[in-house]
């Protein structure tokens, strides 16, 4: 829609204002970004916001901008963070507070991509406690999260059977081929076997 579109637009001024101006700009336009979505009339049912620099103060205040309750009465078909290498800060998510922020704000959400945003066990923790919500994840290239991470993910997947939800982590020297199944439970199997050892 046109909201939706709107949105997209604004991403590219972003991308463009970080290269031409600097950060006091930047941090405007996403503001002004924020606020838009805040009044805006139309529901944004896609989100799009791949390699944009989104960090956490920017995550806080997209949480700002689609506050007030309407969204958790929608089904977001599409969330794409990929590529905000730091999503949830330089530590690769030794915090996650403004990414759980952010996702309290929704309903359900048909797909989330996060991969390459640099997630560590603390944002792998905070998507773990929202899966419940989200049928399907992608969140590969995110090496930080370790076993920890991975294992919580995991036991979220298997303590929640409402409807299935097409998992793909990458850990480091687990083998992304072998991970041909569409149902979760199924998915994770492999990587029990290996947190296990």
């Amino acid at each position: 829609g046109d909201a939706e579109e709107e949105t997209q637009t604004g991403c590219r001024s972003l991308v463009k204002a970080g290269t031409e101006y600097g950060k006091d700009i930047v941090q405007h336009a996403w503001w002004r970004l924020c606020q838009s979505i805040r009044i805006s009339t139309s529901v944004i049912t896609d989100l799009r916001l791949s390699n944009v620099g989104l960090n956490p103060a920017y995550l806080l205040m997209l949480a700002d901008g689609f506050a007030g309750g309407s969204y958790l009465q929608e089904e977001m078909r599409t969330i794409d963070l990929h590529k905000n290498s730091d999503l949830t800060g330089p530590r690769f998510g030794e915090q996650a507070d403004e990414l759980d922020e952010f996702l309290s704000k929704f309903g359900t959400i048909a797909e989330l991509n996060v991969s390459g945003c640099g997630l560590g066990n603390s944002g792998a923790k905070t998507i773990g406690k929202h899966l419940h919500r989200i049928s399907a994840l992608n969140i590969v290239n995110n090496p930080f999260i370790g076993v920890e991470g991975a294992k919580f993910i995991a036991d979220s997947v298997i303590t929640t059977d409402e409807k299935d939800c097409r998992v793909r982590l990458r850990l480091p020297g687990a083998d992304d081929g072998s991970l041909t199944s569409q149902t979760r439970l199924t998915l994770f199997s492999g990587y029990k076997k290996r947190i296990s050892h």
